[in-house]
């Protein structure tokens, strides 16, 4: 018994499109995080800001409808932590590297673990 293969379908060009698509906002997000502004406000606060694309459409934050992201003073440090954190995980063999989970009070970090 031989099966014919299947004609390609409506799904399968969703597919194509849909992982297109995916591939431009994430290279259009990526040209975008290059040029961001970064914007000081009040109490060491800041908002960092990303630029429209190159057919002036404003360019979002993953998983948000906004091209403003507020970012607090606390932020840098757990961002500079981590980048030391990671620099010497090369060195860790994978069956000994842990997650660690920071966050500011009241975000819901113990939920992470259920």
């Amino acid at each position: 018994m031989t099966l014919a293969p299947c004609p390609p379908s409506a799904a399968d060009d969703y597919d194509v499109t849909r992982n297109t698509d995916a591939k431009l906002q994430r290279a259009t997000f990526k040209a975008a995080l290059l040029k961001a502004e970064l914007k000081d406000i009040e109490d060491g606060c800041q908002l960092l800001v990303l630029p429209n694309d190159a057919a002036g459409r404003p360019v979002f934050w993953p998983g948000m409808d906004s091209n403003t992201l507020f970012v607090r003073p606390i932020f840098k440090l757990f961002y500079e932590s981590a980048k030391l954190l990671h620099k010497f995980s090369a060195d860790v063999p994978l069956s000994r590297r842990h997650k660690l989970l920071r966050g500011v009070p009241g975000i819901g970090k113990s939920s992470f673990g259920l």
